[in-house]
């Protein structure tokens, strides 16, 4: 086999779903997983026609975030779901990445498609339980939290249709219960597909129900398909026989111990009389080290007192409090928590336990710090973006009024950075980048802030300025880190900056003027000759 043959045969043969994208941002070639995984052919996904396989509620984002890293030439990674040959939509992990050729010259995007759709449905699946389980834990009425099991289901897999149908008493509701069962058989079968019912127990092996399934797609369902649909009926069991048999402990036990979210229960002087496994699993802490003991042992340190004292007020004012707390397990590790808590009353109306339910929720933590740091930073140089920026030079002007200070503003363009792109390649010149930020990141004071508008052009904020010529010393550090050389894959590379700058309060300008006039002033040391800075004069702009 010829090496040629042997590299297509891989990129046919494997997994990944794989697209290539020209400059014109049309699509232009797929591998046969691809086309297999679609069911369509290469001329019908040409161009944009593989955005018609795109889930309707995925496509705008997928297109603006596609679009805009084009634009910048910037990987991404993406979620969505795409529509697979037998009609199903199907969640992928998508990640691409810039095209050059081996003259550094950009040709377009690869991208890598990954069929991530079990792993997406577990994390629904077990997002969707834990607020079935806090709905039913707070006795929401039992049509509801059926209605919403069904729904669940539904939305998890988009290619069924199901039904909960519950038995009364044999005499009353057996054949009214299968009447409804042959509507529901008969509605779906003349479709098409599959129908299949999975029998609802009770914890003594009584039937209770059936939840019925209708399956569009032609296959047989998979083991898989049949414990999913296993699990939700036991689980229906456990809310049916709940309410059917009122405030019986012995469900109340079952469901307790076998919930994944920590609860707690304490007395009114608030010693912990009852924990359950979930608890020992989130704390460390089993129930023999707990029990008597205070529930200030799980405390972080995080909080101030006013925190529960507020905690404590909405408990006695509404019976109830939610919200987000920092607990700290028996290792010692402080972590983050969904956290209700509920006041329990007796048969008379007087308080009588409280219960906690509270949920880790590190990984939604760290998932929303990385959300942040996208919105925020520049993702090649990890300098804030145009959004931070524009905060924290609001932030800058209000503060250099009350101090009554002086604020500098200073617009920075590097010279000859794009004959470096064009004479080397791109990769060179993002290194160029990251290496000259640093650099110049350790010129500045503590209170500075760099950020990067796009491109080879930077914005810096000067803070707490007692003179306004204080700025002069900072700004001729970064000239001197600027227009040192540079060494990147043993080619000496050498640039230099040209510096505008504004002074506030002198000028009034909002966050916006103050920018425009750094970077006028800063054409204006490009006028001087480079590697220079220039401050703004207000007649150079009334001469303009």
């Amino acid at each position: 086999m010829q090496e040629a043959d042997f590299f297509q045969d891989l990129v046919d043969k494997g997994n990944m779903l794989i697209w290539v994208a020209g400059l014109d941002k049309g699509c232009f070639y797929f591998n046969q997983a691809w086309l297999k995984f679609t069911g369509r052919r290469q001329e019908q996904e040409y161009g944009d026609g593989w955005t018609e396989g795109v889930h309707p509620d995925d496509l705008a984002a997928c297109l603006e975030t596609f679009n805009s890293c084009f634009d910048a030439r910037q990987k991404f990674s993406i979620l969505y779901r795409l529509r697979r040959n037998d009609g199903a939509y199907r969640w992928v992990q998508d990640d691409a990445c810039p095209w050059y050729d081996p003259d550094g010259s950009f040709k377009g995007f690869i991208g890598y498609c990954l069929d991530i759709t079990q792993q997406k449905r577990t994390e629904l699946h077990e997002q969707n339980r834990r607020q079935l389980l806090q709905a039913f834990m707070a006795n929401e009425p039992l049509d509801k939290l059926l209605q919403q099991l069904t729904h669940n289901l539904e939305k998890l897999h988009e290619h069924i249709k199901c039904t909960v149908t519950l038995l009364g008493n044999e005499e009353a509701s057996h054949s009214e219960a299968s009447a409804s069962l042959r509507g529901f058989y008969q509605q779906y079968h003349q479709q098409g597909g599959h129908c299949w019912s999975e029998p609802i127990l009770s914890s003594q092996n009584q039937p209770l129900g059936v939840l019925s399934v209708y399956c569009k797609a032609s296959k047989q369902p998979s083991e898989k398909d049949l414990e999913l649909i296993k699990d939700e009926a036991r689980f229906a069991g456990l809310m049916i026989e709940k309410q059917r048999a009122e405030r019986t402990l012995l469900l109340g036990s079952r469901v307790f111990q076998q919930a994944r979210e920590a609860i707690m229960i304490t007395d009114v002087a608030g010693r912990i009389v009852e924990v359950n496994q979930g608890f020992t699993e989130i704390t460390g802490f089993t129930r023999d080290e707990v029990l008597g003991k205070n529930p200030s042992l799980l405390k972080s340190g995080v909080h101030k007192r006013a925190f529960y004292r507020d905690l404590w007020e909405a408990l006695r004012n509404n019976e109830c409090w939610q919200g987000e707390i920092w607990n700290r397990r028996k290792s010692g590790e402080v972590y983050p928590c969904i956290c209700n808590i509920s006041l329990v009353k007796d048969d008379q109306g007087e308080p009588r336990n409280y219960v906690s339910l509270f949920s880790d929720i590190t990984v939604i933590k760290e998932h929303q710090k990385q959300l942040e740091i996208m919105a925020h930073y520049d993702a090649l140089t990890q300098l804030p973006n145009r959004v931070l920026l524009a905060d924290r030079l609001q932030q800058a002007r209000v503060q250099c009024l009350r101090r009554q200070q002086t604020l500098a503003v200073a617009f920075l363009d590097l010279d000859g950075f794009k004959n470096i792109n064009d004479t080397y390649s791109h990769a060179i010149g993002d290194q160029l980048l990251i290496t000259l930020t640093q650099r110049m990141s350790k010129a500045l004071r503590e209170s500075d802030t760099l950020a990067r508008l796009g491109g080879d052009e930077f914005i810096l904020i000067l803070n707490d300025l007692n003179q306004p010529g204080d700025y002069i010393a900072v700004i001729e550090r970064l000239l001197k880190a600027a227009a040192e050389p540079i060494i990147i894959e043993d080619k000496l590379l050498q640039i230099s900056a040209s510096i505008g700058v504004t002074l506030f309060p002198e000028d009034q300008s909002d966050v916006d003027g103050l920018i425009r006039h750094a970077d006028h002033a800063m054409y204006q040391a490009k006028k001087a000759g480079r590697n220079c800075y220039q401050l703004f004069s207000p007649l150079e702009i009334q001469k303009t």
